[in-house]
């Protein structure tokens, strides 16, 4: 084994020009390869935005920001006779909760039967839930499943809450803060990455939830925020009533439309991103491989040396992985230090992209395949023939 790694050691040192293009390489390879991974990663996290209300027939409406304040939307369904089922409607708030004032969203009970949110641990609100509990969906790490917290309202009495679900950092909740649009590409617009601590019942006849006395905005001098609301119906004329009274007084699209476009979207994405990544492989296959080799068949010279000298196809083998592992190894290792550093991370991955071990882990293994290939092929290719012949043709 000694002589195998002072062989390997010998055959580095003598390509050491080519072993650091080659290791040079190699980052840069590994680096756009995870940020492709990432890519098409994300492209498919995403396709669980369609699937975020439980039901077809909704409609989502987004204000005019110019309209009174007096507006309601309820005013407009009473004087023109709409046919609606219910209307879905969010509020964000500051509340108190174990003596911090923390940002919170609440959704009323049409919002809470017609989410679909993906829940990581937990379950979503049901009529399970301790009625005199407040049930909480925490969408950060800093409240976990089943913690107990204690909310105060403006009197300053104290109620109980409970988390009894929890959302991953890298999911979507409801955001209701965009105009919608009818010729709208993307569902995606009106969901949104959590920026609130929770998710609990607003005003609900159903669970035990937060209402005005909770609402801090006011009290501390900040403005409302402009939300959109859903508004559900049972039939096609429905919707086309809604939406033609609606229309006056905002944006509204019908969410069964958008959907099937974001659906499209997201199939049109990871087909082009599948091929640029396949091609993006076959390139750097082509090019890592042609570098190992060429480097492999330098080193020729020297394995019939060895050959000669007793060594065997399977020693000279190992001697061959080893120097290629080396190589791959000082690469990938250059290639996650590069990462360390903040500005090489903004400067290749955009917000749209999930960069995780896993996609190292298979940067790794491609690299690995590609180089044992080529390796291995020369080191057979050796086994055959005259060793004599062969030592006189090689430069």
């Amino acid at each position: 084994m000694k002589g195998i790694l002072i062989c390997t050691a010998d055959l580095i040192k003598k390509h050491f020009k080519h072993s650091i293009v080659l290791i040079i390489q190699i980052a840069v390879t590994v680096m756009i390869f995870v940020g492709f991974i990432g890519k098409v990663q994300y492209i498919r996290s995403t396709k669980d935005v369609a699937n975020t209300f439980n039901k077809d027939n909704v409609i989502y409406y987004y204000p005019f920001t110019f309209l009174d304040s007096e507006f309601k939307t309820e005013d407009v369904i009473k004087q023109n006779n709409l046919n609606v089922k219910s209307v879905g409607e969010a509020d964000y708030m500051m509340i108190n909760c174990d003596d911090q004032l923390l940002p919170i969203v609440g959704y009323n009970d049409t919002l809470l039967e017609y989410a679909n949110l993906e829940i990581a641990s937990g379950k979503w609100f049901n009529d399970s839930v301790d009625k005199n509990v407040i049930p909480l969906i925490s969408t950060t790490d800093q409240y976990k499943l089943n913690d107990h917290i204690t909310i105060k309202d403006r009197a300053g009495e104290s109620h109980d809450a409970v988390v009894i679900g929890t959302i991953d950092k890298d999911g979507y909740v409801l955001g209701f803060n965009r105009s919608a649009s009818k010729s709208i590409i993307s569902a995606e617009f009106f969901v949104s990455k959590p920026y609130s601590y929770f998710i609990a019942p607003y005003n609900s006849e159903i669970y035990s939830s937060l209402s005005e006395q909770y609402d801090m905005f006011v009290e501390m001098g900040m403005p409302k925020m402009t939300l959109g609301k859903i508004i559900t119906y049972d039939s096609k004329e429905d919707a086309e009533a809604i939406e033609k009274e609606f229309d006056k007084y905002g944006s509204v699209a019908d969410i069964k439309l958008m959907i099937t476009n974001y659906k499209k979207d997201i199939k049109f994405n990871i087909l082009i991103n599948g091929i640029i990544l396949a091609v993006f492989a076959i390139l750097t296959a082509t090019g890592i491989g042609g570098i190992n080799g060429l480097q492999s068949r330098l080193d020729r010279r020297n394995y019939i040396v060895y050959y000669i000298l007793g060594m065997n196809q399977k020693q000279c083998a190992l001697t061959e992985l080893l120097r290629s592992l080396f190589v791959v190894a000082l690469g990938f290792i250059t290639a996650v230090i590069l990462y360390t550093f903040e500005s090489v991370r903004n400067f290749l991955y955009s917000s749209e992209m999930i960069i995780s071990p896993l996609n190292f882990i298979l940067a790794l293994v491609f690299l690995l395949l590609i180089c044992c290939f080529v390796s291995m092929k020369y080191v057979i290719d050796l086994g055959k023939g005259s060793l004599i012949e062969r030592y006189k043709n090689q430069d």
